[in-house]
Parts: C-alpha cells; structure tokens; sequence
C-alpha cells in the first residue's frame, strides 16, 4: 500500500510540474506579445515627435541631434560668468518637450552634453563653466517640465573638450539599442527598450 500511495504521489507530482511548465510557456509567450507591442507603440511614438522637425534619434548608438537648434544669449569673456538664456525661450521650451515625450519612451539615464564653440578672451576655466552652466540650464528645464531628478547627467564641453561647436546633443542608454548598426543602414536598428506603454505616471 506505501508503494502504491508513493506511486500516486509521484504520478500527482510529475502531472502537477507538467501543469506548471506548460503555464509558464503561456506566460513567457504573453510577455513577448507585450514586449512586442511595447516597442511597436514606443516607436510609432519616436517618428511622431521626429515628424514635428526638431529631433532625430539614431536608432543604433541612441544619440538624439536637434533638428531646430537650441540656442543660448552670446557670452563675452569676464571676470565672472553670467547666468545662461536662451536665445529663443518659447522655441527652446517647445524643442524640449519633445525631448521630455522621448525620455518618456525609453528607460534608463540619459546624458546631456552642450558643445560650445571656442571663443576669444577669457580663461578656459571661464569657458568650461560658460558650457557647465549652459548644460545645467537645459537639465533644469527639463526637470522642471517633468523628467524626475538626478535622471539626466548634464555636461558642458567647451571648445576643443567638445566638438568646438555649439549643439546640444542627448544620448539615451546605449544598452537599449543594436550594438552594431548592418552594413550600409546605419541608424536604423531596433531599440530594445521602450518603456512598457510609453508615457510612465
């Protein structure tokens, strides 16, 4: 009788691990659907905000250039630095909302440079914080449209620590993107990592 009641138990078990096991391929197989569905509406989102004009993503190293330029109010050299302005406040407001609509599709830091042109006079010290403060200012601005702090990691690049020219760029968590974009379509690889449903609350 134990050897008969041992073998029942052990037939009861392995059906129970074969229930359990066929669940989880149901599970697994929902979760790729709506992984799936995620990145789909992520990406539909991503050419909505490019079709406005002022952002491109690069879909392989996602760097994000400024198709509408954000521009800052012209620095001469001094002995102190003046607080950073926009050239074009509401211009550089509506620029930067699309940028918070991009950051609400993918997930993970991002890193904000401000590449600043050589300019005469001045120290380079004066220069650096001259781009600190521009970098600064725009991670503010966003933080103040609704990106949480401490997520965008803002830096300035004057000169030839940049690109010796004045652009600002974003570039999103390399890891949610392709490693290597195929020979000869760069830019168009597939991210990895939208956010589920877009927009967080």
């Amino acid at each position: 009788p134990s050897a008969e009641r041992a073998h029942a138990q052990s037939k009861a078990l392995e059906s129970t691990v074969k229930d359990l096991e066929a669940r989880l391929r149901e599970v697994a197989s929902e979760l790729d659907r709506a992984t799936s569905k995620s990145l789909v509406g992520g990406m539909q989102r991503v050419k909505q905000l490019e079709s406005r004009g002022n952002l491109n993503l690069d879909r392989v190293t996602g760097e994000v250039s400024f198709k509408t330029p954000i521009d800052f109010a012209q620095v001469k050299a001094a002995s102190e630095c003046p607080p950073p302005k926009f050239t074009d406040p509401v211009l550089a407001d509506s620029v930067l909302k699309d940028v918070l609509e991009l950051l609400e599709v993918f997930e993970g830091v991002v890193r904000l440079e401000v590449h600043t042109k050589a300019a005469k006079g001045g120290t380079p010290a004066f220069w650096d914080e001259v781009a600190q403060g521009c970098a600064d200012h725009v991670r503010n601005h966003l933080e103040a449209l609704g990106v949480p702090p401490g997520r965008v990691e803002a830096r300035g690049l004057a000169g030839n620590a940049g690109l010796n020219a004045n652009c600002v760029l974003i570039k999103l968590d390399k890891s949610l993107f392709a490693d290597e974009a195929p020979a000869g379509k760069a830019g168009k690889g597939t991210p990895r990592g939208a956010a589920a449903g877009g927009r967080k609350r």
